[in-house]
């Protein structure tokens, strides 16, 4: 929160866009990777949604339900998760607004689910909110025009 209150006060409007980039290619590839190289084989296994639901911090009542799901959904989840988190952070750096506005979603997409399923308190939104730097001024519908 502190990196992003600091990368957003920077007056260049294209240097502070590339650093909350930057900040969010960090936030994301970091979570995907440390996953993968925690040494847990539940994460390489694709089974790791199968205890999530169960152990996080604060589980809401969706979680619940989430826990229910079938095994080949949990994979299912945890291979999205995964490429969510390590492939397509490698994207942000693209200035193709189709890949960019892609990206945006999948992340946003992320964001919510896992919003849905527990509380992490403002760290989701936090990083929806950062998501926002891969969007530029066309990307939004304009309602006066």
């Amino acid at each position: 929160l502190l990196e992003a209150g600091f990368f957003a006060v920077i007056l260049s409007r294209l240097l502070g866009m590339f650093l909350i980039r930057w900040l969010l290619f960090r936030l994301m590839f970091a979570s995907g990777v440390v996953k993968l190289t925690s040494g847990c084989p539940s994460w390489w296994g694709l089974e790791a949604l199968h205890w999530h639901y169960q152990s996080e911090c604060i589980p809401n009542p969706v979680a619940w339900f989430a826990h229910w799901l079938p095994g080949w959904f949990h994979k299912f989840s945890v291979a999205c998760t995964l490429l969510i988190e390590i492939i397509l952070p490698l994207l942000f750096v693209f200035s193709h607004r189709t890949i960019r506005v892609f990206s945006f979603y999948a992340q946003v997409f992320l964001q919510l689910l896992i919003i849905a399923t527990g509380n992490f308190n403002f760290f989701n939104m936090l990083t929806i909110v950062l998501c926002y730097s891969l969007l530029k001024d066309e990307d939004f519908p304009n309602p006066f025009s």
